[in-house]
């Protein structure tokens, strides 16, 4: 005998809730996701308007990325350069409007001790070749894992770091960056590090 007040829900009934609460709880998800486009985790941010970011540190986590031109880019390499570490994935629209503002200012700066070094980060090698060669780019390249992105506390990207003469990070740009808004930023780093 059932007592005064209570329901009985069918299989059936408690199934179609069950399917309810799973829907609400990823439409919640999906919600907070496109509110929040540049939280990491899952399937990566893009950070779609250029802005500076926080340092977490002055000091860099090192890395050797294996360039697309088969040479090894390792950081410790470059010591002594002002170095611009850029994260993009091929499948990112702002990072095919940057690239060419990126290319431009290796072309301007690579004589004067920058070196600007591309990680690709959530793409196919083969996709991130195909970018490159689309975009005419010429500075180095090469992939990494999620790992190093993480280290640098990627929240989408592009993701810009710039490390000075002295290897220690000085600058950090969320989103795209234009030739000029590089420009300026190297103009700073390179006036403020003492020449070797």
């Amino acid at each position: 005998m059932r007592a005064l007040g209570t329901t009985h829900l069918s299989r059936a009934q408690m199934a179609a809730l069950g399917i309810m609460a799973v829907l609400i709880a990823f439409l919640g998800l999906l919600g907070y996701r496109l509110a929040n486009p540049s939280v990491v985790g899952g399937a990566p941010g893009v950070n779609a308007q250029g802005r500076p970011g926080t340092l977490r540190s002055d000091q860099p986590a090192d890395f050797t990325l294996q360039g697309f031109d088969g040479q090894p880019i390792a950081l410790a390499d470059l010591r002594g350069k002002v170095v611009v570490v850029n994260f993009w994935s091929s499948w990112c629209e702002p990072c095919k409007d940057e690239a060419p503002e990126l290319e431009r200012t290796w072309q301007r700066y690579k004589d004067r001790g920058v070196v600007i070094v591309g990680a690709n980060v959530w793409t196919e090698d083969q996709e991130a070749r195909g970018f490159l060669e689309e975009q005419g780019i010429t500075y180095p390249n090469g992939s990494t894992e999620a790992a190093l992105a993480a280290e640098y506390g990627l929240t989408g990207i592009p993701e810009t770091f710039i490390i000075d003469r002295d290897g220690k990070l000085v600058r950090r740009w969320l989103g795209p960056l234009t030739e000029q808004e590089l420009a300026d930023m190297l103009d700073t780093t390179i006036a403020t590090a003492p020449r070797r």
